[in-house]
């Protein structure tokens, strides 16, 4: 194999799949185009001179072909899936793991379901007591995914399938898990300064910090460790139009574990168990802010105007040492 460079960077189980299937190491991917919107054509060419073409979709089907004599690439061809061959072992357990850190389940990967018609995802279900809903985790390319949520039937209905959304609860890069770093920037109007000031132990609004905020705005319900967190800790706030605005960031340790505590939280303060965050940010605002420990914000004398993801972070964190005040 080379260092080649491609306008369309190959897909990585590629590699894998064609020594398996051409029985050999001893060959060059010389090129790759996409062949469809979520297919990849992979050229190739083994060291006894015979060029092939592998095509392989997000959803892990392939397709295997050679040139004839003439160098056109011949009709007939091999076909299967990925899982049916040693190379898809790690890309079913990394679905496995990826479905555990969106949604806060243990999951087993079920069987290949088609989803509206358009692409065919993995149905993965839950493996232990909860497992009021299943999902579909659409792989839409090496990188990139999508998770729709849906009912579980009761398993003595064998002949009843799941109903799905029609839209992905979460989706975004799978490489965005490769960090473990999460920030949000929340703004919030003071509508009784004395009760604020006494939420947070000072005498004065200047005297607040970003050490103060994290020990008395982000109280979690748990421990940081059993909800996921390795560190959490608050920038210092600043005035702007008119809000306080502070940031939120932590180090997450498990983000399937921050998932679950942040399910259960939303359930705890909203009676709701059918929400599942959009992003870790989403689960990082539930557990610190939202739905944390502290009284309701009306009653610390502030509430919440705004809140976005942040993705340039510095600043130290800090594992807040109070107990939480249930």
């Amino acid at each position: 194999m080379t260092d080649t460079k491609y306008s369309t960077e190959p897909d990585p189980r590629a590699i894998d799949l064609a020594a398996h299937l051409l029985g050999m190491n001893d060959f060059t991917i010389t090129e790759v185009s996409m062949f469809s919107w979520m297919a990849k054509a992979h050229f190739g060419k083994t060291d006894d001179g015979q060029h092939f073409r592998l095509i392989l979709g997000g959803h892990g089907a392939w397709e295997l072909t050679f040139k004839d004599l003439g160098g056109a690439y011949m009709k007939s061809m091999t076909s299967g899936h990925i899982e049916e061959t040693p190379a898809g072992v790690a890309a079913r357990a990394a679905a496995a793991e990826l479905g555990r850190k969106l949604t806060g389940h243990k999951v087993e990967v079920s069987v290949w379901m088609d989803f509206a018609g358009i692409a065919v995802g993995r149905h993965l279900k839950p493996t232990g007591d909860d497992d009021a809903h299943s999902f579909i985790l659409l792989e839409l390319s090496e990188d990139q995914y999508a998770i729709v949520k849906g009912d579980n039937p009761n398993p003595a209905f064998t002949d009843v399938l799941p109903e799905f959304e029609q839209k992905p609860f979460s989706q975004g890069m799978v490489s965005r898990f490769n960090t473990s770093r999460v920030s949000i920037s929340s703004s919030i109007n003071i509508i009784d300064q004395d009760a604020f000031c006494a939420a947070m132990g000072i005498e004065r609004l200047n005297e607040l910090t970003g050490d103060i905020l994290a020990r008395k705005m982000t109280t979690l319900a748990a421990d940081a460790k059993c909800t996921g967190l390795s560190g959490l800790g608050c920038t210092d706030p600043v005035q702007e139009n008119g809000f306080l605005k502070y940031d939120v960031h932590a180090d997450v340790s498990d983000f399937g574990l921050l998932v679950s505590k942040a399910r259960d939280r939303y359930e705890d303060c909203w009676g709701d168990d059918n929400w599942y965050p959009a992003s870790p940010e989403d689960a990082l605002y539930e557990v610190a802010l939202a739905s944390n420990a502290n009284p309701s914000p009306d009653i610390m004398g502030f509430e919440f105007v705004s809140l976005n993801p942040v993705t340039d972070i510095t600043g130290n964190l800090v594992v807040p040492t109070e107990e939480p005040k249930l």
